[in-house]
């Protein structure tokens, strides 16, 4: 495991558009007894300024996971996804996708980019 890839303390960083599925995560993540500090975006533009600093956000910590909504406004989780994996501060960053989408295309396309 590189450097890069270490937190100073374990962070989530949930990217979800949705308020029930941000709800729903933190039941799960209580339910499984994980304590760490969830921070939350509600878009990957958000999610992009909060690990950047950019845009009038402060910079967080280097989330320990990113959990990512598929279809989000603005700019969705596979365009997150191509820009943090073209980013050498954040190449490294575990990701999870996640997706309640049935269609087709969706789960195609998420799977043409792993």
């Amino acid at each position: 495991m590189s450097p890069l890839s270490l937190s100073a303390s374990p962070s989530i960083l949930l990217v979800e558009d949705d308020q029930m599925d941000v709800m729903n995560v933190q039941r799960e993540l209580r339910k499984q007894h994980i304590t760490v500090p969830l921070i939350h975006a509600k878009n990957g533009r958000e999610a992009l300024n909060l690990l950047r600093g950019e845009n009038g956000e402060t910079k967080i910590a280097r989330p320990s996971l990113v959990m990512l909504d598929l279809n989000m406004p603005r700019l969705n989780g596979l365009e997150l996804l191509k820009i943090l994996r073209n980013d050498p501060e954040f190449n490294d960053l575990s990701v999870f996708i996640m997706t309640t989408s049935d269609l087709d295309t969706d789960r195609s396309g998420l799977a043409a980019s792993a």
